[in-house]
């Protein structure tokens, strides 16, 4: 983080901005998901009377919805099919404000990505232009143009959107973390018990892929290398009929590139479904835990 830290530094503002589209796309999310089955139990309550569900409501339940119990009801005095109707207009809303503030989020961060690999090309290529001519004969020209090229790439896909999503995951955890403990402390425990296990095995995919990314990148400046150097030397490999040396040579240096690359690939595909499944294993043990 100590690169990319220093970067970032001069765009705080900016990414505070996006964290604050952020909150407010969790909060109506939160709010959406906290007032659906409330109103349903309220609009369309079982056969025992509908006097027990509201009083059964009145009793219990969260914050939110004993603050919005009053709506609910007089809502639902208008019947059910206007009420269905005005709170779909309402839910409407919650969604289209959450999705707008999402992508204020999205495209907030989007922006602070791309001035900062503006930056980090600049300055390497202004590095590039101060090196002596001796250390030049240093580097492979094709190397250099990778690591300006491709490997920036590379870095603002992996490196600066895994920043992007930590700060959107950092946000939507503390929020919905404080909901939970609000809502219940005890199967709050049941989560925090299974935040350990899922970040072991997370950050072990992490790991291994961040070692893939780094050797797939020096393939890909040997690769780029040997491109320049055929080409510009073209005419020198015809005259010595070197042209198949150098077909062999770039077939086994671009087949080791497609393996590392299938490799990075399947673990970055790894990730999703591994914390899909654990996140369910979590949802199993907070039902059993709540039952």
């Amino acid at each position: 983080m100590g690169l990319t830290g220093r970067y970032l530094r001069p765009y705080w503002g900016r990414m505070a901005a996006a964290s604050l589209w952020v909150v407010l796309s969790v909060v109506f999310g939160m709010a959406t998901a906290l007032s659906v089955a409330d109103f349903m139990k309220i609009l369309f309550p079982p056969e025992e009377g509908a006097a027990a569900v509201a009083a059964a409501g009145a009793g219990g339940g969260n914050l939110v919805a004993g603050a919005l119990e009053g709506v609910y009801v007089w809502l639902a005095a208008m019947g059910p099919m206007r009420a269905l109707v005005c709170y779909a207009v309402v839910l409407f809303g919650l969604y289209g404000l959450k999705n707008v503030f999402g992508y204020l989020g999205l495209a907030g961060m989007a922006g602070v990505r791309v001035r900062v690999v503006r930056d980090l090309r600049r300055d390497l290529f202004g590095s590039v232009m101060g090196m002596e001519a001796a250390c030049l004969n240093d580097y492979r020209k094709g190397d250099l143009l990778s690591r300006m090229g491709n490997d920036l790439t590379e870095y603002e896909e992996g490196t600066l959107c895994a920043v992007e999503k930590l700060v959107w995951v950092a946000v939507s955890m503390a929020m919905y973390v404080g909901m939970l403990v609000y809502l219940s402390p005890r199967l709050t425990l049941v989560v925090a018990a299974a935040l350990p296990v899922v970040g072991f095995v997370i950050s072990g995919i992490t790991h291994r892929l961040r070692r893939s990314s780094r050797e797939l990148q020096e393939s890909n400046g040997m690769l780029t290398s040997l491109m320049e150097e055929c080409v510009s030397g073209l005419k020198v490999i015809k005259a010595y009929t070197a042209i198949g040396f150098s077909n062999e040579r770039f077939g086994k240096a671009s087949a080791d590139y497609a393996r590392l690359r299938t490799r990075v690939l399947r673990r970055m595909d790894l990730s999703s479904p591994v914390s899909d499944f654990l996140g369910n294993c979590v949802v199993v043990g907070i039902l059993l835990a709540g039952s």
